[in-house]
């Protein structure tokens, strides 16, 4: 038998996805997602500059560095200051993907 899937009672108090409630998280977690977001735009920028101005340019360690510390900087600072505190709410599951009994 599988447990039924977590969500938040319709009703009950919001303390966001930390225990206590920690209220205040909130615009921190928003605004450590815009730095990341600005990060994210400087290392795309430093990047674009080294594939440009070398004239033959090879891909090195470097490059892909930057390149991953760009996309996950992003991609970070995109959930982060989109959903702030609600980043780790529980969502409700719909049956379709629910486990079977005898699974």
């Amino acid at each position: 038998m599988h447990p039924k899937p977590y969500f938040r009672r319709p009703g009950a108090l919001h303390a966001g996805p930390f225990p206590g409630g920690r209220a205040g998280l909130d615009p921190v977690l928003r605004i450590v997602g815009l730095c990341l977001l600005a990060i994210a735009g400087f290392a795309f920028h430093q990047l674009f500059h080294r594939i440009h101005t070398d004239v033959a340019h090879a891909t090195t360690i470097g490059g892909m560095l930057i390149g991953a510390t760009g996309f996950a900087s992003a991609s970070l600072g995109a959930a982060m200051a989109m959903l702030g505190g609600h980043l780790l709410d529980p969502v409700r599951i719909s049956g379709r993907w629910q486990g079977r009994d005898g699974d």
